[in-house]
C-alpha cells in the first residue's frame, strides 16, 4: 500500500493543543479521516500550513477517506508553510517513520465543514496535494571556478606574500551546496547561469559527477564565468574575492521559467546572484524557502518575510541586526531582531562554536563536532546544503542540524569545496559520535 503526504493549509478556531483519541474522528484533512490510536496537532488562530502522512484505503485522490494503524503524532514545527505556525509530518506507525509519498490533486471543504476533532468553524478550507519528491531541492545560486592560494598567513594591506600551492577548483555558494546534497545522496537541481567559456564546462562538469541535476543551467556566451579568489592560511582560515561574471545576470525571467514545472520540498538560495532572482525564487513553489544570506546584503522586509528558515554567519548577522552573535544572550538577540523582520525560523552558524537556532517559540544550541581543520572554504556550504537535504527528507530541525554540522566537520578535514563534500555514509559515522 502506497503511503500519501498532502500540503495544505487551513484556519484554525483557536490557539492551543488539540489531542484527539479513539476512532472515528475528523481529526486531520479533507474529508473523512478515520485514526486508531493518538492523532495530536498544535493549532494557531492565524492560517496553518502542515503536512501529512495518510495510507488511502480507496485508492482515490479525490476521496479522502483514510485510516492509520497505531499512533499518528504531527507536532509543531517552524520550517514549513506561509503563515502562522507550520506542521511536518514525521509521523510513526509503531516505531517505524512512514515512507514519504507522491500525489496529485485537490480538494476543498465549504464554511464550517471541516474541523480538528470534529469542532467546526467558519471559513473556507483549501486542501491541496501535490507531488512530493523525497529530498526534492531546488538549488537557485552561483557557479565560480575557485583560483586558491594557500600561504602561511594572510598578507597585510599592500603587502606581498609568497604563497604555497595554487589550484583551479570549481565553487560557488549555490553549486557548492547543490554538490553537498548530490553527495549526500539527495536530489539537487541546479538553477544558474554560467559563461559559454572552459570554466563553464567544467562547473557544469563536476555539478552533474556529484549527482546534480543541470538541465536547468543557463549558458551565458555574453559573459565570463565568475570565479573567486581565494586564500588560505595555515590554520585554514580563508578569505574570498569574487568577480560573479554571468552569475549576476540571472534574471528574474529566467527562475521563474526555470522553476515553474518544477515541486521541490525545499528552495535554497544564497545571495550571490541579483536580488531580484533572489526574490523570483522565494515565489516559487516549496513549502520551505531557506536563505542563505552570503555575502551580506541589506535585504528588504518583503523578502525576509518570505524566508522560511535564514542561514546566517556571525557577520552576516552582525549585517542584518546590528548584533555580533558570540554569545548565547547576543544570539538570541540577533534571533530576535530577524523574527522581528518577518523571518520565521533562524539558524546562525558560528564557526567552530556550532550554530544556534531560533523559531520564534523555542531556541537552542547545536555544538560543533571537534575535528583537526585544514581547509574552512566550503564548510559554511556543506552544513547549508546538508540541512536542506535532511529537511526535505523529512528530519526534524534538530536532528538536522546535528546532521548538517556533521557534514560541515568532515568537510573541513578535507582541501576544497565541492570535493570535500561527504557522503552520506562519513556523516553518519561522525553523528554516531555525537551524544
Amino acid at each position: 500500500m502506497e503511503d500519501k503526504l498532502g500540503v495544505g493549509w487551513s484556519k484554525a478556531p483557536e490557539s492551543g493543543r488539540k489531542v484527539v483519541r479513539g476512532k472515528p474522528s475528523r481529526a486531520f484533512g479533507a474529508g473523512h479521516n478515520s485514526f486508531e490510536g493518538r492523532f495530536e496537532q498544535r493549532l494557531l488562530k492565524s492560517s496553518s500550513h502542515f503536512i501529512g502522512v495518510w495510507q488511502p484505503t480507496d485508492g482515490g485522490v479525490r476521496k479522502r477517506a483514510s485510516q492509520a494503524i497505531g499512533q499518528i503524532e504531527i507536532d509543531a514545527h517552524p520550517l514549513a508553510g506561509s503563515d502562522g505556525l507550520s506542521f511536518t509530518g514525521n509521523a510513526i506507525v509503531g516505531d517505524e517513520p512512514i515512507a514519504y509519498p507522491q500525489v496529485d490533486g485537490i480538494e476543498e471543504s465549504e464554511p464550517g465543514h471541516h474541523g480538528k476533532g470534529g469542532q467546526q468553524w467558519d471559513g473556507d478550507h483549501r486542501y491541496i496535494l501535490k507531488t512530493m519528491q523525497p529530498g526534492g531541492v531546488n538549488v537557485i545560486g552561483s557557479a565560480n571556478m575557485d583560483l586558491v592560494v594557500r600561504t602561511a598567513r594572510f598578507p597585510q594591506p599592500g603587502e606581498t606574500l609568497l604563497g604555497a600551492e595554487f589550484s583551479t577548483t570549481p565553487g560557488g555558494k549555490g553549486a557548492n551546496q547543490a554538490c553537498a546534497i548530490g553527495r549526500l545522496g539527495g536530489a539537487p537541481r541546479f538553477i544558474g547561469k554560467v559563461g559559454k567559456d572552459p570554466f563553464g564546462d567544467s562547473l557544469r562538469a563536476s555539478l552533474e559527477q556529484k549527482g546534480v541535476d543541470c538541465t536547468k543551467l543557463i549558458l551565458d556566451p555574453d559573459h565570463p564565468s565568475g570565479v573567486a579568489l581565494i586564500t588560505v592560511d595555515g590554520s585554514g582560515e580563508n578569505m574570498i574575492l569574487v568577480a560573479s561574471g554571468a552569475n549576476m545576470t540571472l534574471t528574474e525571467e529566467e527562475v521563474r521559467s526555470a522553476t515553474k514545472d518544477t515541486q521541490p520540498t525545499v528552495t535554497l538560495c544564497q545571495l550571490e546572484i541579483p536580488l531580484e532572482a533572489v526574490w523570483a525564487a522565494s515565489g516559487c513553489d516549496s513549502p520551505f524557502f531557506v536563505l542563505n544570506p552570503a555575502p551580506s546584503l541589506d535585504l528588504p522586509e518583503a523578502l525576509l518575510e518570505r524566508v522560511t528558515l535564514l542561514t546566517p554567519n556571525q557577520h552576516e548577522a552582525m549585517s542584518l541586526t546590528g548584533t555580533f552573535a558570540d554569545s548565547d544572550s547576543a544570539c538570541r538577540e540577533a534571533c530576535a531582531a530577524l523574527h522581528l523582520r518577518g523571518v520565521r525560523a533562524v539558524v546562525l552558524t558560528l564557526g567552530a562554536g556550532g550554530c544556534f537556532w531560533s523559531d520564534g517559540r523555542a531556541q537552542g544550541h547545536v555544538p560543533a563536532f571537534k575535528v583537526e581543520s585544514v581547509d574552512t572554504t566550503g564548510a559554511g556550504d556543506a552544513f547549508n546544503g546538508a540541512l536542506c537535504h535532511f529537511l526535505a527528507e523529512g528530519v526534524d530541525l534538530q536532528e538536522a542540524l546535528v546532521l548538517a554540522s556533521a557534514a560541515a566537520a568532515v568537510c573541513v578535514t578535507r582541501v576544497g569545496a565541492q570535493a570535500a563534500m561527504p557522503s552520506l555514509g562519513e556523516v553518519l559515522a561522525l553523528r554516531k559520535t555525537h551524544s
